[in-house]
């Protein structure tokens, strides 16, 4: 096939086979592969059409087509570029293979192989194959998801070595090795610790049943798992729970209570009164504190909330409120609590904290007010504020930026500092970024151009400060000053001083022609003056004799 015209200048007589299309037919129209190709397959087919023709173009691949007897068959492509002196792309010659058995039976294993894989990734439990040597032959996905392991990384590693905590393996390793050989009765549930990939060890009870070929030898294990490590957790923490509550009630800064939905009965813990400056003698059980405590309008929106939980209308009750403390100043406290239900599915008790959130909230307002004054700082200020992280990508630009620059907000926020500085200021940049990655936080002013959205190039003064985070370098902090006007200033000055310049040097040249001019009006002088005083001499010698 020619390019780029996609014209074909040779096709075999097989195409008949393939196609159900004569090389004839191909000849006279070069879009009839596209017609033939697949519906599911014409996006792919376009996206690489528009490939070849450019000259790009994948070695093998392989789609789908109906035939012109109505069939769908399935085709194996393989391709070689023809180029010119020019090392253009001129042509495509093209090698199409019926693959339709082989996909067809591809795709019943794995239908089959699929549907084996269901069956045990369905179980609730692990389910592990482990042949005599001790390598995994199988694995279930619970158990891939319990290990923490794909099946690849599981299957054909040697269990014992790789899955069980060193302090059991070689334990375990006689333990089987007895009972393959047929020494020991095989126990049917036993528990003990498995390392996930993580490091960490979780107890899981096991049924097992040995593996037999046809003639009865043992060739391995059949193991279904269930991880019990929290249930054990839960049976140990279980034993202390009572003791932990009561400590909990009494040590906890949050405040604790119980509401008892049947009779009305409430506890407050001691922690939920000294929150508000009481003593636990101070202020009795009852409901009614709560209500007189908190502000109105916070007691009918909890109200209606714990309707809401009580009535399963929302799974747990957490909102915030201002409650009155013993000193009269309101104290800011975040309450969460769960219904809990009977079997009848009526709720009986609301168990829940009140933690004093006052310092948090605190802490927002004035990281508000701070927001509010980088925000009016910035969007008030001349020069450009821009923060983008270290890989460049523009994090914040203010209003100066985008008025000077032209781009919006939201445009600015898809873009990099690599979009608006020419390739030939790049290497400052890097250079200011390394530096500051480097946690250089000396003073570094230096100046580049940036291309506005309608091409003008700006020059700009740049001062860089390094945002950290996690003891890292996580942004830049960028103030940049338009210095245009200061630019052609200089420009102006620079002209103005080479004038200068000029103008003294040419008036230093006539004055060196007037000093020599000078200069030869002196020696004349000088000459005449000694003419006058030799003739007075000889006069006066005359008039003495």
């Amino acid at each position: 096939m020619s390019l780029p015209d996609g014209r074909y200048e040779y096709v075999s007589p097989a195409s008949v086979t393939l196609f159900g299309y004569s090389p004839d037919e191909f000849y006279k129209s070069s879009k009839l592969i596209q017609e033939i190709i697949h519906p599911d397959w014409q996006t792919y087919f376009e996206d690489q059409w528009t490939k070849l023709v450019r000259g790009e173009m994948p070695p093998i691949y392989e789609y789908q087509i109906i035939d012109k007897k109505g069939e769908t068959k399935w085709l194996n492509q393989r391709n070689a570029m023809v180029f010119d002196k020019n090392n253009k792309p001129i042509a495509i010659e093209g090698i199409v293979t019926d693959i339709t058995q082989l996909k067809n039976a591809e795709r019943k294993a794995v239908a089959e192989r699929n549907k084996t894989q269901q069956y045990l990734d369905i179980a609730e439990v692990m389910l592990v194959s482990v042949e005599l040597s001790g390598t995994v032959k199988l694995i279930n996905q619970k158990g891939c998801e319990v290990l923490g392991y794909s099946e690849e990384e599981i299957v054909g590693q040697n269990w014992f070595d790789n899955f069980l905590p060193e302090r059991l393996r070689e334990n375990v390793k006689e333990v089987s090795k007895k009972v393959y050989a047929g020494e020991m009765e095989s126990v049917k549930y036993f528990e003990n610790e498995i390392l996930t990939k993580a490091g960490k060890e979780r107890l899981i009870g096991w049924h097992n049943a040995l593996l037999k070929d046809y003639k009865g030898n043992i060739i391995g294990t059949l193991s279904s798992g269930e991880d019990i490590t929290e249930r054990k957790k839960a049976e140990d923490a279980l034993k202390i729970s009572e003791e932990r509550f009561e400590l909990a009630m009494s040590a906890s800064k949050d405040g604790l209570f119980d509401w008892n939905l049947i009779t009305n009965e409430i506890y407050y813990s001691p922690g939920w009164k000294s929150m508000l400056g009481y003593t636990e003698d101070e202020l009795p059980n009852d409901f009614s504190i709560w209500e007189n405590l908190t502000e109105a309008d916070h007691v009918k929106k909890s109200w209606k909330m714990q309707q809401e939980v009580i009535n399963k209308q929302r799974d747990r009750f957490e909102i915030e409120f201002k409650m009155k403390h013993k000193d009269e100043h309101w104290v800011d406290i975040l309450s969460q609590a769960e219904a809990v239900f009977d079997e009848s599915g009526n709720a009986v008790r609301i168990v829940g904290t009140h933690a004093d959130i006052t310092e948090r909230k605190q802490a927002e307002e004035k990281l508000q007010q701070s927001e509010e004054k980088f925000r009016l700082l910035t969007e008030t200020a001349n020069d450009y504020i821009i923060i983008h992280d270290m890989n460049g990508k523009l994090i914040y630009v203010n209003r100066s930026a985008e008025e000077q620059l032209g781009y919006s907000f939201e445009e600015s926020l898809k873009m990099s500092v690599q979009d608006i500085i020419p390739k030939e200021h790049l290497a400052k940049l890097y250079e200011n970024r390394d530096r500051r990655q480097a946690k250089d936080i000396s003073h570094n002013v230096f100046e580049i151009e940036v291309i506005s959205k309608a091409g003008e190039r700006i020059p700009l003064e740049i001062s860089s400060t390094p945002f950290i985070k996690d003891g890292k370098v996580d942004a830049l902090f960028i103030i940049a000053r338009n210095i245009a006007e200061r630019k052609l200033a200089e420009k102006e000055l620079a002209k103005h001083r080479e004038q200068l310049e000029e103008l003294v040097k040419e008036r230093t040249k006539e004055l060196e022609e007037k000093n020599k001019k000078l200069d030869n009006a002196m020696k004349v002088f000088v000459g005449r003056e000694l003419t006058i005083r030799d003739l007075q001499k000889r006069i006066r010698a005359l008039e003495g004799k």
